[in-house]
């Protein structure tokens, strides 16, 4: 009787032992619609060198081999290959297909769920899950358009990416914008689509608010909430509130590039300027190695006293950049730092050169940063003023992190002009 039960014991470890190895590098999925259905005959894939997974079961549940580098905690990037009846479909949560890989058992913790829905479907707007993942998908494309231009977006910049986004998930751009204003509108507690609604409509402080009111540690959705939340703050000029919400999303996920650029804004802002040229580098070493990403570097290592590097760096950027603004900005920013190297004379004449290819409104806050290098003080007030008149926010949020118009904060005039727009 004690070999058998022995046996046995063998016979159950094994079998334990075989469901376990069996998952190992494997990532399983159950797909469902927005009315929590399971999703038959979806085919999932991964974005890089995992595979691809058979067709959803009746539970709406798939496999899928990873890399073999993939391990528990790490983001994939899931793509649709085939959906039931040839159906135009989107995902709804999340929202962009990113997901964290659980652990690799069998278990029902370690099964990730995802939502999917028709595209065109008006549901997307009266439910609740696909109404917060429209909302995240504009706000995030706004911005990655800011975070690229530099810029907060005009009015006309911003319908044209609803207007984008719209057309993607197939429904017409104004019943969008009227079911996100309406959801923050809604008079129930704090949530986080209120939060994101606020964020769309540009009221940061409510965004701040609403946001933090939804933050749960089991929530499967945090790392989107800390971005959500570091990025109103940022745009508050509340920096350390940033840093604090960013490095909370940043221990999730390492090597999200748009957390470490905001981070690394935010760090300039703080004056920890090797943070800030350290998360730049890390934006530009995880690809791709974009004009802008290698502009702002260049920021970074001049700011951290790397004048040669941010040089190379600007170089190189030019021959990336297609642009013709963005090459003029390139070249009038390469003129400041040769001011900066002791080749006065070199940077006058590239500034002389491309000066009248700057907008005078675009590229006020640009042109008041190098009347500061080259200690033109006149040229450097008339240009601040315009730039705080016609492009306030950018304007403020570039104050607080340019060190080159250090030797001008103490002046009246200076303190004068700033104060018209004081902190919120």
């Amino acid at each position: 009787m004690r070999w058998i039960a022995l046996g046995v014991l063998l016979v159950i470890a094994s079998a334990h032992c075989g469901m376990v190895s069996a998952e190992q590098g494997v990532l399983v999925l159950k797909a469902s619609t927005l009315e929590d259905r399971p999703l038959k005959g979806l085919v999932l894939t991964t974005m890089g060198d995992g595979g691809m997974g058979p067709p959803t079961d009746d539970l709406g549940k798939t496999r899928i081999r990873l890399g073999g580098d993939t391990r528990p905690g790490s983001p994939v990037k899931l793509l649709i290959a085939y959906s039931p009846g040839g159906k135009e479909m989107m995902f709804i949560s999340p929202w962009n297909g990113e997901v964290i890989v659980p652990c690799f058992e069998n278990a029902p913790n370690c099964v990730h769920p995802v939502w999917l829905t028709d595209t065109k479907n008006k549901e997307i707007l009266r439910n609740g899950k696909a109404l917060t993942a429209t909302t995240e998908r504009i706000n995030h494309a706004t911005l990655a358009k800011e975070l690229e231009q530099r810029e907060v977006l005009s009015q006309r910049q911003r319908r044209a990416v609803l207007e984008e986004q719209a057309k993607t998930i197939g429904l017409p751009p104004d019943d969008v914008d009227r079911a996100i204003r309406a959801s923050g509108a809604q008079t129930r507690p704090a949530s986080y689509q209120k939060g994101i609604a606020a964020i769309y409509e540009q009221r940061l402080a409510d965004a701040s608010r609403h946001i933090r009111a939804s933050l749960q540690t089991a929530d499967p959705g945090l790392f989107d909430k800390y971005v959500s939340l570091g990025w109103a703050e940022y745009r508050q000029r509340h920096y350390e509130l940033a840093k604090e919400a960013l490095l909370q999303a940043q221990m999730m996920r390492p090597d999200d590039r748009t957390v470490l650029e905001i981070l690394s804004r935010v760090y300039r802002a703080l004056k920890d300027f090797p943070n800030a040229r350290l998360s730049m580098e890390k934006v530009v070493a995880l690809g791709p190695a974009t004009a802008g990403a290698l502009y702002d570097l260049a920021i970074m290592q001049k700011n951290d006293q790397r004048l040669d590097l941010a040089l190379r760096s600007l170089e190189k950027a030019k021959t990336i950049s297609r642009d013709k603004d963005q090459l003029a900005n390139i070249e009038f920013v390469i003129a400041g730092y040769l001011i900066h190297a002791g080749r006065r004379q070199e940077g006058l004449r590239r500034f002389e050169s491309i000066k009248d290819q700057l907008g005078a409104d675009r590229f006020a806050g640009n042109l008041a940063w190098f009347y500061a290098v080259a200690d033109l003080e006149q040229e450097f007030f008339e240009a601040l003023e315009r730039a705080l008149r016609v492009r306030t926010l950018e304007t403020l949020l570039w104050i607080d992190q340019e060190v080159d118009i250090n030797k001008y904060r103490e002046h009246e005039r200076f303190k004068a002009l700033v104060a018209r727009y004081p902190r919120q």
